[in-house]
């Protein structure tokens, strides 16, 4: 098999197992209620960024999934503009997710199994998809497998459109309107003029990581 059709299964493979485990984490919202730190019901689900980015993530990944079949079947095409920039910030904030979870909620909740606060509540149930599986698998088939069509640099800007968006929703409803709990501890101490510039940073970060991740894969897939 072509070393382009191997790519085209392992994007395909990824794709459909993004959509997959958000229907079922988001669905599963609605029937039983969340897990772990999600532990709400139906639409309230979605304050949370960790849902919206999946669901984001879940959108992209059926974009792609027609250059992932035909790139399977032996197909060289580049990939759209639009649909390679759609994946690319999606996977920057599916990343977003995943790093929040390792590097700001596990050392505030604790990262021992069995506390009330532990990463047993980080990937208890479907968090487990939406904190890391999912996000794991953007980030694979976006850098490695999806390398056809070319993203310039100061795309990398594109990344932070989640990141901002929410940040001023969260905000308006954390300090302003008073409708939300500070869950993400962006406001911890009244400090929230560190952490903000702090995850608009570390995003751009991981925007500019996943560029450089993608380049080596081009590199890689054209040898």
């Amino acid at each position: 098999m072509k070393r382009s059709c191997v790519k085209g299964f392992i994007s395909l493979i990824c794709n459909v197992a993004v959509v997959a485990f958000t229907v079922v984490c988001v669905v599963g919202f609605f029937t039983r209620g969340g897990d772990g730190n999600m532990e709400v019901a139906g639409f309230t689900a979605f304050k949370y960024f960790t849902v919206d980015s999946n669901v984001l993530a879940a959108v992209a990944a059926l974009c792609m999934l027609p250059w992932s079949f035909k790139t399977m079947l032996g197909g060289r095409k580049a990939i759209k503009k639009s649909v390679l920039r759609l994946k690319f910030v999606a996977t920057a904030a599916v990343a977003l997710t995943l790093f929040t979870v390792l590097f700001l909620l596990g050392p505030k909740y604790g990262y021992k199994f069995g506390m009330k606060y532990g990463y047993s509540l980080m990937y208890d149930g479907n968090n487990l998809f939406m904190h890391m599986i999912s996000p794991l698998l953007m980030i694979i088939s976006f850098c490695f497998a999806e390398c056809k069509g070319e993203m310039r640099f100061r795309d990398t800007l594109l990344g932070l459109i989640p990141t901002v968006a929410y940040g001023a929703v969260y905000a308006a409803e954390v300090m302003l309107f008073k409708g939300w709990e500070d869950f993400y501890f962006f406001n911890d101490g009244g400090k929230w003029y560190i952490y903000l510039p702090a995850m608009i940073g570390g995003s751009y970060l991981i925007c500019v990581l996943l560029w450089l991740l993608r380049r080596v894969g081009v590199v890689f897939s054209e040898r």
